[in-house]
């Protein structure tokens, strides 16, 4: 109980110190850490007791969580004399848990042991060290400590060859090694997957989080598990095709289970991440079926959580209730027991974010069929208008364009042709949709009105044509509902928002529209009225502020010229 309380004290004192200095990345939130480590089941028992590793361990949370677990399982066994029982303890503080990272400003590997220690672990194996340098190289500055501990490091990893049956990562998202530096050059060369097997091509870069997952494979037992924390874009994106070949050649795909992508705001990350399960692959073993889930809730802070939607008041409760059915659905596919969450192998041959993988695309196209109404592809109802692009000329100005979350167009810069940062635009007209690439998975796609007619947008949107106004409303209005764009979403690859291209969108598919509703007829009209009245108000504010300026005498150029010389900077 006192270690329990000290530990918790320290986490307070992390949380109100190293937290605020941009060092996010140290941390995964604790209801991650603690589903991932108890799907683990780290095992102890009389006679084994699993070594655990984290190899880029941060702060120490899925040691601490780890070491908890593991003394909760020495507490349910049977048996077990006083004597025996300190053994084990003795056993699991001591040799069973183990720690490195590289993280030196602050000094990580420090407040991981201290994290640890104040745990109740008694012998913090936590090392300060590339992690990835297979041959556990130098690191930052040559200590009697730090070189006491590299050789350490060296004779458990290198001699005695020390394997992990339950291995739990968090890699860096944005962390990369590249050939530009020596040093990492160096450690880069010592892997398979820095090379594109497919085309030969020898990467100049290669993701940290993708290099611990070779990493891991050296390091991992022959019938232990690994569970790593990945972004998405390996598991889906084209460039990453040759790493999912490498995990299909040398690993079985235990599970992966997605993350929202709220999970890591509190770390600065915009980043679409998923758990991944592995464990090693014998030779001419097949791939089995596949345990996946995809998660709302775990990771979510309430202040996230408010702006996305999800009520504050709900949300503990629903995490509880995500983790114990996760918790069940893995357990029964452990167990070989059928279920919600299986995913036939045949479906992860070529992309493995669970999204894509799950294949509930066009989940509601038996309930439309049902109800009489055609289905068919967004593509064919709507038409890329692709010849409306515009040369930029430095001598024009141009008023740029956007569609907000809601829907709505607004204008945007006037840029002058000379500082644009694009060669080309695209003019729209009246009753364009107006999709933006980034911006359509939160719902920003909207109607053209009239006084935005003739203005322009980059190529960060895409324009699309109906062919009546009434399709013109129906279409926009149902690319925004949640049904089509959670379909949109489980095509497109990628770890954060992203751009999400016009011909993703259109394979998806939609109850196409039947001319004559009177609803939507009747919509056509109402926002026809909307547009005039807000035209008009918007001129009848125009000729108000003209006469209240000129009857004030508050901008004219002497007001211009003084606003001028104390604006602060662009």
């Amino acid at each position: 109980m006192e270690d329990d309380i000290h530990g918790r004290m320290f986490e307070s004192f992390l949380d109100a110190t190293i937290r605020g200095k941009d060092i996010g990345q140290f941390f995964t939130p604790r209801d991650i850490v603690d589903l991932m480590v108890s799907l683990a089941h780290i095992q102890v028992t009389k006679n084994h007791i699993d070594n655990v590793l984290d190899a880029c361990c941060g702060s120490g949370g899925f040691l601490i969580s780890a070491l908890n677990s593991m003394l909760q399982r020495l507490e349910n066994i049977k048996g077990l004399s006083s004597k025996q029982k300190e053994e084990i303890l003795t056993t699991i503080q001591t040799k069973k848990i183990y720690g490195i990272d590289a993280g030196s400003d602050p000094s990580m590997y420090k407040i991981a042991r201290m994290n640890m220690y104040l745990h109740g672990d008694g012998g913090s194996n936590v090392f300060y060290a590339d992690s990835l340098d297979k041959e556990i190289g130098k690191i930052g500055r040559s200590t009697i400590e730090v070189e006491e501990q590299l050789d350490e490091l060296r004779k458990l990893l290198l001699k005695k060859e020390q394997k992990f049956d339950v291995i739990l990562s968090n890699p860096p998202f944005s962390m990369q090694y590249t050939r530009d530096d020596p040093q990492q050059a160096a450690v880069l060369n010592q892997y398979t997957m820095s090379i594109d097997r497919k085309g030969g091509k020898i990467l100049n870069k290669l993701p940290s989080s993708v290099m611990f997952l070779e990493r891991y494979r050296e390091l991992v037992s022959k019938d232990g598990r690994i569970f790593a924390i990945i972004d998405e874009s390996v598991l889906s994106g084209q460039a990453y095709e040759h790493v999912r070949e490498y995990i299909r050649e040398y690993f079985i795909i235990i599970g992966i289970i997605s993350l929202p992508g709220d999970a890591f705001r509190r770390t600065s990350a915009r980043v679409k991440t998923s758990i991944i399960i592995l464990r090693l692959r014998e030779d001419d073993e097949e791939q089995e079926d596949v345990f996946m889930a995809s998660t709302i809730y775990l990771g979510l802070e309430d202040k996230i959580a408010k702006r996305i939607g999800i009520k504050t008041s709900d949300l503990t409760d629903n995490k509880v209730k995500e983790l114990k059915y996760i918790r069940k659905q893995f357990k029964n596919y452990m167990d070989g027991k059928s279920g919600n969450c299986v995913v036939p192998a045949s479906q992860i041959i070529d992309r493995l974010d669970a999204k894509f993988c799950i294949n509930d695309r066009s989940r509601k196209k038996p309930v439309w069929i049902k109800q009489g109404l055609a289905v068919g592809p967004i593509g064919g109802e709507l038409k890329k208008q692709d010849k409306r692009v515009v040369a930029v000329d430095n001598d024009c100005e141009y008023q740029m364009l956007k569609v907000t979350y809601g829907g709505d167009i607004i204008d945007g810069d006037l840029v002058d042709g000379e500082s644009c940062s694009y060669s080309k635009l695209y003019r729209v007209k009246t009753w364009d949709i107006l999709v933006s690439n980034i911006g359509v998975g939160r719902g920003a796609i909207g109607i053209v009105p009239p006084f935005h007619d003739e203005k322009y947008v980059s190529n960060e949107y895409t324009v699309l044509r109906a062919s009546t106004n009434e399709e013109t409303v129906y279409y926009s209005n149902l690319l925004r509902t949640k049904e089509i764009l959670g379909d949109i979403l489980t095509l497109t690859t990628g770890m954060n928002r992203g751009r999400i291209k016009w011909d993703i969108i259109a394979d998806v598919e939609v109850p196409i529209y039947e001319k004559g509703n009177k609803e939507i007829q009747h919509l056509v009209k109402e926002t026809k009225r909307f547009w005039s009245a807000f035209q008009a108000f918007m001129e009848s504010k125009k000729n108000h502020t003209d006469i209240v300026t000129q009857t004030l005498i508050v901008d004219d150029e002497d007001s211009h010229k003084r606003w001028l010389s104390y604006k602060p900077p662009e």
